[in-house]
């Protein structure tokens, strides 16, 4: 039988060259796994986002001309979209009313100033009286905010007091002068405004 007698130094240099090769293959094997996660491509997942944010957007003479508020923002960065919750849009013309657009959720695409919103859109006119305001409703909206242009190919509804429309998709310009075009499929009844007695 062989025996092998090894001095102390000797059993040092055998136990540290062992160590060194589970070493080598341990760093070998988390190298290969550090190389796999490279090879994946990135999900949808978020890289920022904010709550509770306003941007104001201001005309050459610092007068506020839109505001736009949500409840958070999320930017993914593999499609460079920007998901809103609950966004509300207002609209400010010189010497005249506000429009405010809201929904349950908005989004933003790559290299787009173009607002989608979708689930319960809701845009309105606000005037001294209600009497005055105009409410329109849609599933599905198309903002424009620089044009102050909005439309939609979806199913609208107006109100304005006791008058009611609904279209077949629209397209709005709503600032000075005023243009509201349906699309098709128009239907409504409008009542005339009462005189007011002498």
């Amino acid at each position: 039988m062989f025996q092998l007698k090894l001095n102390k130094l000797q059993m040092f240099l055998v136990v540290l060259l062992i160590a060194m090769i589970w070493l080598m293959q341990l760093n070998t094997g988390e190298q290969q796994i550090v190389e796999k996660k490279k090879q994946v491509k990135p999900g949808h997942y978020p890289d920022y986002s904010m709550v509770n944010f306003k941007i104001t957007d201001l005309d050459k003479l610092g007068k506020t001309q839109r505001i736009l508020k949500a409840a958070k923002l999320t930017h993914y960065l593999d499609d460079q979209t920007s998901v809103l919750d609950y966004p509300k849009l207002k609209f400010f013309n010189e010497n005249d009313k506000v429009w405010n657009v809201s929904a349950k959720q908005g989004f933003f695409t790559k290299g787009s100033d173009v607002l989608l919103l979708k689930d319960d859109v809701l845009i309105k006119q606000l005037a001294d009286s209600d009497v005055d305001s105009i409410v329109m409703e849609t599933p599905f909206l198309k903002v424009n905010p620089q044009k102050s242009l909005i439309e939609t190919d979806q199913l609208v509804t107006f109100s304005k007091q006791s008058s009611h429309l609904s279209s077949i998709g629209m397209k709005a310009i709503i600032k000075r002068p005023y243009k509201i075009d349906l699309l098709s499929e128009v239907r409504g009844v409008v009542f005339p405004q009462s005189k007011a007695s002498k």
